[in-house]
């Protein structure tokens, strides 16, 4: 049964994220790729040799994730096919780990959303207070290479959770969540 699923669409398919372990018969880590017809892709997660690699998958819930050429996924796990990856994680298009995403420690707690800049930067909001051990206040922007934007700093953040990020067409970033 899958439950508190999210996705994103590209094209024809859909990556979904949430709390589930299966997904039309397949064992699916709480992340899958999903074709027009409602059917699982079978070789998404398929390692090296076709070892599918995501049913050692996330540890915990995935809350958003991208699809885009390389996916971006966020939650509150702290493992991904038997790496570290706490809290964000960047997928190649096969939905292996992407290690040239080097995040460092990552979140210190859980992320709500994500959005992906057009120049591969990303924009992530939620309850952690610091990303690989500097303090940010519940939103960061990643590099595109994994590590912490330092020029993207909001001081103290905000007083609660951020549960929505996204970006418009004028390149400004829009937030919602808990805080006040």
């Amino acid at each position: 049964m899958a439950t508190n699923v999210s996705g994103s669409q590209l094209g024809e398919r859909m990556l979904i994220g949430g709390d589930f372990t299966t997904i039309g018969g397949l064992n699916r880590d709480r992340l899958a790729l999903v074709e027009t017809n409602g059917q699982p892709n079978a070789a998404f997660g398929l390692g090296i040799g076709g070892t599918v690699v995501l049913d050692i998958g996330l540890n915990t819930n995935v809350n958003e994730p991208i699809l885009l050429g390389k996916s971006v996924v966020v939650g509150g796990f702290t493992v991904l096919n038997g790496a570290n990856a706490n809290r964000i994680a960047r997928l190649n298009p096969n939905g292996s780990l992407d290690l040239t995403f080097a995040t460092g420690s990552g979140a210190d707690a859980t992320v709500n959303s994500v959005y992906v800049e057009p120049n591969g930067d990303v924009i992530i909001g939620g309850f952690f207070s610091s990303i690989d051990g500097i303090g940010r206040g519940r939103i960061a922007r990643i590099r595109s290479s994994g590590a912490l934007d330092a020029s993207f700093d909001t001081s103290i953040g905000a007083n609660n959770t951020f549960e929505v990020v996204t970006g418009q067409q004028d390149g400004k970033v829009l937030v919602g969540g808990l805080f006040t």
